[in-house]
């Protein structure tokens, strides 16, 4: 990995993870298209789609990391759950959820255009018009 890739996707995590602070308690919505604008850059100035898909999974690593952290204390805490036991289960969890950013970053380079939305699940291109 090179040194700029490994900036790259070091930057797509922390801006995950400051994406957290767009939602509630915290309330700064304009945060939200911050970091979604430079996603969206990172994912401009990708070389490969694997590379795109990569700073889509770091983005939501830092997302889904941050934003799902509390679980642990309420795994621990309430659930009896071993501190271990529930740091894998949060892992796993965040892992599962972060693979999506990525997924769609990868389907939308790969994919022909007007099938991209598809592979989103509910696209723009492939959203029924009310």
């Amino acid at each position: 990995m090179t040194l700029a890739r490994g900036l790259s996707l070091a930057l797509a995590a922390a801006a995950g993870a400051c994406t957290v602070f767009a939602f509630a308690p915290f309330g700064v919505s304009g945060l939200a298209f911050v970091t979604l604008t430079l996603l969206f850059w990172l994912w401009q100035r990708a070389e490969k789609p694997w590379d795109a898909a990569m700073y889509g999974f770091a983005f939501g690593v830092g997302l889904f990391g941050a934003g799902a952290s509390w679980l642990t204390v309420a795994l621990v805490t309430l659930g009896g759950m071993p501190l271990g036991l529930a740091l894998v289960a949060l892992a796993v969890l965040v892992a599962s959820h972060a693979r999506w950013p990525g997924a769609r970053r990868l389907a939308r380079r790969r994919l022909a255009p007007a099938r991209a939305g598809a592979a989103w699940g509910v696209g723009a291109r492939g959203a029924p018009r009310v």
